[in-house]
């Protein structure tokens, strides 16, 4: 809907009804002379428009002369036009606007807008797409080609036929098929996606048969999605394109679930969480580390993995009472399932055996002694007891767990070689980072040989309060980093004066 307007006074022009007589040529005085008993109504009410630089690039090139090139210059004038008009309403107004109330002014702007952002090219109208890509985030339902680019898609489909809108019409088909998550199938401007290579969560769930949860948390384990926070958006407006994708979803159709598996094995779920968190069986859901998880496996890679469990095992029909399966052998010799399961996978065990049968969990047989004999050998971890606790960190002692409930401590299992089992230890790492950061009033009162009540009152003279809530920690601690710099600045600060009672 071409309007057009005065260059010089910057206003709509008016149409006027020429009237022609039979056998009469066009008297274009007659006609202005009609209109002149209304020329000043006309002027009073003429609707004011801002300078066109469109209606200058369409003027010129009807006069054959050009200001400068532009992406427009190659297609025909009408093409350029209606193209220009139509991703300018998109870019202007919602999807969903009603043409029929759009004034004579609002197309004026639209063509304006439309050739500003289409005469600077290609990447320019790609810019605007993927606005109105963009603006779709928040919607609801499936992503469709109406829905997102509006009058725009609705002026290149209805033209269809028309080769002087090819160049608009493939720029539009690559940009959609390389963006929103179109199935194969699907019609874009008589162009059909053979394959659909961006997805959604909702989309690439429903192509590798998983729930959209069990997807969604491979999106954001994978870091497939540019936005590393996708929790607020809905499952069908976090859109990727990602060969790994593809490949994950390929895998997904044909994957197992974690029942599939320890069916197949035989294996009880402690002890496939063992085999996944080591790394000895790969998970297509990258949920390696997250034991709860809902792990999908593929059925080569489970076969790989009891390949690598009986390699070297040798025919056992009657074994003897100290050649046990994993867990009888794990009991006896009072070890860790992680620990045991290393040694069946990494090839330091010796001998293996193997019941007769299918290669399963429960037929497979190691020496226990050869596994205790490794079980003495085991490094003691580096963390700490509780109840050790105050060697390193004076005045902590009974209050430990109140600190390792508020995060400033962290507890851990280790294996303790003593006592040949797992237990809980407050790990090395957060003791140091602790005792970096922090004092506790014990510690200050052992460094400087005063009272408790002494270093109290010193701290509280000099405004220095404990980093922690005492009434909740039951305990004493400073920032270490404020003491020194209190230090620095009065190197006396901890000299009793008896006079002043500050100690």
């Amino acid at each position: 809907m071409m309007t057009d307007t005065c260059p010089l006074h910057s206003v709509l022009l008016t149409k006027t009804d020429g009237k022609i007589r039979k056998y009469q040529y066009f008297d274009f005085s007659k006609m202005m002379d009609d209109c002149r008993p209304d020329l000043n109504e006309l002027s009073a009410t003429a609707v004011s428009v801002p300078p066109s630089s469109f209606q200058d690039w369409l003027l010129n090139r009807i006069r054959g002369t050009r200001q400068r090139e532009t992406w427009l210059d190659d297609v025909p004038a009408y093409a350029a036009i209606t193209f220009c008009e139509g991703l300018g309403v998109s870019s202007l107004h919602p999807p969903n606007v009603k043409f029929s109330h759009l004034t004579d002014v609002d197309w004026a702007l639209a063509a304006e807008r439309g050739f500003l952002i289409a005469s600077d090219g290609e990447a320019s109208v790609r810019a605007q797409l993927q606005i109105l890509n963009d603006a779709q985030a928040t919607t609801r339902g499936v992503l469709g080609l109406r829905d997102t680019y509006g009058y725009v898609y609705d002026v290149l489909k209805k033209t269809a036929g028309d080769p002087g809108y090819e160049k608009f019409r493939d720029t539009f088909r690559n940009f959609a098929m390389k963006t929103l998550p179109l199935e194969a199938g699907t019609i874009v401007l008589d162009a059909v996606v053979e394959k659909q290579t961006v997805h959604s969560i909702r989309s690439a769930a429903k192509a590798a048969n998983v729930h959209a949860k069990t997807m969604r948390r491979i999106f954001e384990r994978g870091g497939f999605h540019s936005n590393a926070d996708i929790s607020a958006l809905p499952d069908h407006r976090v859109i990727v394109s990602d060969e790994k994708l593809e490949k994950i979803i390929e895998e997904l159709r044909q994957s197992i679930s974690s029942l599939a598996v320890m069916d197949r094995m035989q294996i009880p779920k402690h002890y496939l969480n063992s085999l996944i968190s080591l790394g000895y069986l790969r998970t297509v859901t990258g949920s390696d580390q997250r034991p709860n998880a809902k792990h999908r496996f593929l059925s080569q890679d489970v076969g790989a993995a009891l390949g690598k469990m009986f390699e070297g095992a040798e025919t056992v029909s009657e074994p003897s009472n100290r050649q046990m399966t994993i867990p009888e052998a794990r009991s006896a010799a009072v070890t860790s399932i992680d620990f045991i399961m290393c040694l069946v996978f990494d090839g330091t065990l010796r001998w293996k055996g193997r019941l007769p049968g299918d290669e399963i969990f429960p037929h497979l047989l190691v020496d226990v002694d050869e596994v205790i004999s490794h079980v003495r050998h085991e490094a003691k971890g580096s963390g700490i007891p509780k109840h050790h606790i105050d060697q390193h960190i004076p005045g902590m002692g009974k209050h430990v767990l109140k600190f390792i409930e508020a995060g400033a401590l962290e507890l851990v299992e280790e294996y303790s070689p003593a006592a040949r089992r797992m237990v809980p230890v407050v790990s090395r790492e957060s003791v140091d980072a602790f005792v970096e950061n922090y004092i506790s009033l014990g510690g200050l009162s052992r460094n400087h040989s005063l009272h408790h009540r002494q270093v109290r009152n010193t701290l509280s003279s000099l405004d220095i309060s404990p980093v922690f809530d005492p009434s909740e920690v039951g305990a004493y601690v400073y920032d270490r980093h404020e003491i020194l710099r209190a230090e620095g600045q009065d190197a006396q600060m901890w000299k009793a004066d008896v006079q002043t009672g500050r100690n």
